[in-house]
């Protein structure tokens, strides 16, 4: 029964997201058959597109790439945490170390393609570049699969870091591909206990999430 009522109460977060992502592109001008397939695919980070051109049409539209950019970090979080927020505030979110590093991964992500294209010269305005960073990053850690535009033809780092990022993924519980932040957190932290133990063979220690042993 408890099962249920988690997924039951997950599976209405996920309706609603869907529901306010089809509206905001519905309100950029999408027509709606289209913001509903969009909308679909989304929040379900699947890549598919109602158009042959897919989302390259939408590529100097900086409002529904806005929305683009917002539903898929939302996807790629946890909707557990999510719930939690809906009972306990923005402060469940926050105080979330899988949530924040998440935040953190496509922040300095961006950051990274950003500064290799302003240095390429690809794009003329500060406003094109973060844009395009930030669509193309989001896509592809989350494994959304959309895009605006060629990152074939972008600088070898700019390419790089899209490269790294596939591999994080989102978070766990979330709609996303990849290794999930979760992984690579336990990962890092193990590594450190082992090493700290092989210099301290009786020390007892334990991995700790949000400040709860694994």
């Amino acid at each position: 029964p408890r099962i249920q009522s988690i997924a039951s109460k997950l599976w209405t977060l996920y309706v609603i997201f869907t529901i306010i992502c089809f509206i905001m592109l519905c309100l950029g001008g999408i027509d709606p058959f289209d913001a509903l397939n969009y909308a679909f695919s989304i929040i379900a980070t699947g890549g598919l597109t109602p158009t042959t051109a897919g989302t390259f049409l939408y590529s100097q539209n900086t409002y529904i790439c806005v929305v683009f950019i917002l539903f898929m970090v939302i996807a790629g979080g946890n909707f557990a945490v999510y719930y939690n927020v809906v009972q306990k505030g923005v402060s469940a979110l926050l105080s979330d170390f899988e949530t924040r590093m998440y935040w953190l991964v496509v922040f300095i992500g961006i950051a990274i393609v950003s500064i290799s294209l302003a240095l390429q010269s690809i794009y003329s305005s500060p406003l094109e570049i973060v844009r395009n960073a930030a669509f193309n990053l989001v896509s592809l850690q989350t494994g959304s699969g959309f895009a605006i535009s060629d990152y074939d033809l972008w600088p070898a780092a700019a390419q790089m870091m899209l490269f790294i990022c596939t591999f994080f993924g989102g978070c766990s519980g979330s709609t996303t591909g990849g290794v999930k932040i979760i992984r690579l957190i336990i990962l890092i932290k193990s590594s450190i206990i082992y090493l700290r133990k092989s210099i301290h063979p009786d020390m007892v220690q334990v991995v700790r999430i949000n400040g709860k042993p694994m």
